[in-house]
């Protein structure tokens, strides 16, 4: 069982916790919806932000965009825009957090996907290494937004790596 002020592993027939002090309150009562709580709170809204803008950027990979789809296409418009909007969103958010690199990768990325003024790109292998590009770019960061949402996810990576470091070990 996991601490819920803490964060850390205590036995399962604890009453309260070792290194917090926390009392636990309902031991035998059956596991809720937590993790589905909080993927869909308020708090998970750049996760999702990130995940459809990967998942929007994969299909259009799958769909292998021609330079004529890609600057007449509207299905190819729409996707330019929400990339466009999130790019900025993000852009403005890290700027106002001092993350001015990341700022810059967003403005960058905003400025590639515009709807308004589109660039010209040469040739179909172009625009297929940007739109790859970009999917891990924003498939990385909606990674790290989750894992700000979920810190059971943390826990679960750390003790997968402790596995492996002691299997390697022995």
């Amino acid at each position: 069982m996991i601490c819920k002020k803490c964060q850390k592993e205590i036995d399962n027939d604890s009453k309260f916790c070792a290194f917090c002090g926390l009392v636990i309150e309902n031991m035998n009562q059956a596991p809720t919806l937590g993790f589905w709580k909080t993927l869909f709170s308020k708090n998970a809204l750049h996760f999702w932000l990130f995940f459809v803008a990967t998942l929007l950027l994969v299909l259009t990979l799958i769909n292998e965009p021609t330079i004529y789809d890609w600057k007449d296409n509207d299905t190819y418009l729409l996707v330019k825009f929400y990339i466009f909007c999130i790019s900025l969103y993000f852009a403005i958010l890290k700027f106002k957090s001092n993350g001015l690199n990341m700022a810059f990768l967003f403005v960058v990325t905003g400025i590639i996907f515009n709807p308004f003024l589109s660039l010209h790109f040469s040739d179909n292998d172009t625009i297929s290494l940007i739109v790859f590009i970009s999917a891990i770019f924003f498939g990385y960061f909606g990674k790290e937004e989750y894992k700000k949402v979920n810190p059971k996810l943390r826990q679960s990576y750390k003790k997968w790596i402790a596995i492996i470091n002691y299997e390697q070990q022995n």
